[in-house]
């Protein structure tokens, strides 16, 4: 994978991390200000704001962060990461309003590339061609953020 590739997706991921903070920080607010609000519903949007700080560690190469997140470093890790926040996220939208819209477009998002990741996991791996120590550039079987 070349670096213009491996930038792409970096940016990639940058965007789908402030997409989720700024989904988290949208339910939060719309929990406080609408009749719905319950000390359990906040649980769901401290958690995307949570996962998008996460991943926005996972960027910025923080490893001792990343040490106890072991499956942000592999695509199939990623992938099934970012189908789950997929999931949820559309989940919440549809719970806080009747506008399902925002929920959609930030759900397909994630779910986008949430696949983009799964594909690269089971076939850009496999036309790749090691080195000896498994390394390719600034990726190897598992990603090495450096």
């Amino acid at each position: 994978m070349s670096d213009t590739a491996t930038l792409i997706v970096r940016i990639f991921n940058a965007i789908s991390a402030v997409v989720l903070i700024f989904a988290g920080s949208w339910i939060f607010f719309a929990l406080l200000f609408e009749s719905k609000f319950n000390v359990w519903a906040m649980f769901g949007p401290f958690f995307f704001i949570l996962f998008g700080f996460l991943l926005v560690a996972n960027e910025l190469g923080q490893d001792q962060i990343l040490d106890e997140f072991g499956f942000l470093k592999t695509f199939l890790g990623r992938g099934l990461f970012y189908i789950f926040l997929a999931g949820m996220v559309i989940h919440a939208y549809d719970f806080i309003s009747q506008s399902v819209i925002p929920g959609d477009i930030y759900g397909s998002i994630l779910f986008g590339l949430g696949i983009l990741y799964l594909l690269m996991n089971f076939i850009v791996i496999d036309y790749i061609n090691f080195q000896p120590d498994g390394h390719i550039g600034n990726l190897s079987r598992s990603l090495q953020i450096q």
